[in-house]
C-alpha cells in the first residue's frame, strides 16, 4: 500500500504542471502481455526487460482535474498553454520496476488544439511550457537552445527540467510534438542525470505514427 501511495504521489507531480481539461483515455486501446496499442492514435509501445504498464485506472487524480484545479492552486501557470489546448488524454505511463520508488517513468499524452490556436507551433508550445515551468518552481532549459529529437522519424521539439520532492531531484525531459490539430508529447522522469540518454533510447523504440 505504501509503495502505491507513493507511486501515486510522483505520478500525480509528473504531470501536475501540464495545464489542460483532462481525462481518461478516450481512444480504443488495448494491453496484450508487454505491448500496448492504440489504433486510433497510431501508438504501439513495447515494454523493455523490467517495465511495466500502469493500469488506466491508477492514473493519477490530478489527470482527472486538469486545468480548473491546476489554475488555481498555480495561477503563475502559463495562460498560453491553458488558453491553446483543450483536452488531456494520458495515453500510456510506463514504469521502471526495477527501480527504486518507482524512479523512472515514461508517460505519453495528447492534447487537442482550441480553435483560436490552431497556429500553435511545437516550438511555441515549449516556450510556453517552460515559461509555466518556471512560474512554480522548476529549473527549465532554454528551449530554442534544445536540438530536436527524432521520434519514429518524426521531428520532437525537447525540453529538459527539474525540481524537487520530498528531498529528491527529479530530472524530466519533454518531447512534444504537432500533428494537425493534436499536441503529442512524452513526459520522462528519472532521478540521474546521467540517465537521460538511455531513456531517450526507449522513448525512440516506441512507435509513434
Amino acid at each position: 500500500m505504501r509503495r502505491s501511495l507513493r507511486r501515486g504521489s510522483l505520478l500525480a507531480t509528473l504531470l501536475a504542471a501540464l495545464v489542460a481539461c483532462a481525462g481518461s483515455p478516450t481512444a480504443p486501446a488495448s494491453y496484450d502481455g508487454n505491448v500496448f496499442r492504440d489504433p486510433q492514435r497510431g501508438v504501439e509501445a513495447t515494454l523493455p526487460a523490467g517495465w511495466v504498464f500502469v493500469a488506466p485506472d491508477q492514473f493519477p487524480s490530478v489527470m482527472d482535474n486538469g486545468a480548473d484545479v491546476l489554475v488555481q492552486n498555480d495561477p503563475a501557470m502559463s495562460a498560453a498553454v491553458a488558453e491553446a489546448t483543450t483536452r488531456m488524454n494520458v495515453v500510456f505511463i510506463m514504469v521502471n520496476a526495477a527501480q527504486q520508488d518507482d524512479a523512472e517513468t515514461i508517460a505519453l499524452a495528447t492534447e487537442r488544439m482550441s480553435d483560436a490556436h490552431l497556429g500553435l507551433t511545437a516550438e511555441t508550445y515549449a516556450l510556453a511550457l517552460a515559461n509555466g515551468l518556471r512560474d512554480v518552481g522548476y529549473w527549465v532549459s532554454d528551449p530554442t537552445a534544445e536540438p530536436a529529437v527524432t521520434i519514429s522519424g518524426n521531428p520532437y521539439r525537447s525540453l529538459r527540467a527539474h525540481y524537487d520532492i520530498e528531498n529528491v531531484t527529479l530530472y524530466q525531459t519533454y518531447y512534444v510534438r504537432i500533428i494537425e490539430r493534436e499536441l503529442l508529447y512524452f513526459v520522462v522522469t528519472h532521478r540521474r542525470q546521467e540517465r537521460s540518454g538511455e531513456l531517450l533510447e526507449i522513448v525512440r523504440t516506441l512507435r509513434v505514427e
